[in-house]
């Protein structure tokens, strides 16, 4: 069996995998307590970077689990204005990604709609002459188009620093991930910001370290 295929029945197996968070309770960690702090320190450590990336690749290593113990640590909590869990799998669509950062920045579920979906919503909007709804669809797509959600979402993050999990990242278009990085780097100027990827893929891991 070739890796192709290999990579490809993991991928049809983890398609409906449920979204992971920040707290759920993980039944067993055994070890790893010093990798641990040693993220938690790289990651509090004064900087005059505004942005750093740290990639944590491999399968089988509980990552999701790591993840969230270097989340929730106490020195984390307190060091970071902001803290946004973001459960990503292989559908890599920067708009409803934006919009998870910006759900999660404002504590509240918004739906996660693609340029796409509103598209479509919009054509069956027009079929069925529903103007308020044709008016409200709409709306949403010059927001996405206008750029109101990154600005949003750095309405919510000034004068803070973030630290944003990306869990379980399948993306290998590296012009997509530095799209979706540039974007980031806008919403705020401050400094000490920090992004965690997880992926069971080396070669987003690759990816991902040539932007940090």
């Amino acid at each position: 069996m070739s890796l192709e295929s290999t990579e490809l029945g993991l991928r049809e197996k983890l398609a409906a995998a449920p979204e992971t968070d920040a707290f759920t309770v993980d039944p067993i960690f055994i070890g790893r307590d010093h990798d641990v702090s040693g993220i938690v320190e790289m990651l509090t450590t004064p900087t005059e970077e505004v942005l750093s990336i740290l990639p944590i690749v491999g399968l089988g290593l509980g990552k999701t689990t790591f993840a969230r113990k270097i989340f929730n640590r106490e020195k984390t909590m307190t060091h970071f204005g902001q803290h946004i869990w973001v459960h990503v799998s292989q559908d890599f669509d920067a708009v409803i990604l934006l919009k998870k950062i910006l759900n999660n920045s404002q504590g509240r579920n918004a739906e996660e709609e693609s340029r796409e979906g509103l598209l479509k919503k919009l054509q069956e909007a027009l079929e069925a002459q529903n103007d308020e709804e044709v008016f409200l669809l709409k709306k949403k797509l010059a927001d996405l188009e206008g750029g109101v959600v990154l600005k949003k979402i750095q309405e919510a993050l000034k004068a803070k620093t973030y630290l944003l999990v990306l869990d379980d990242v399948w993306n290998e278009d590296q012009q997509k991930w530095e799209d979706f990085i540039n974007s980031l780097s806008g919403i705020t100027s401050n400094k000490g910001n920090a992004i965690l990827v997880t992926s069971m893929n080396a070669r987003v891991g690759s990816i991902v370290k040539k932007n940090s």
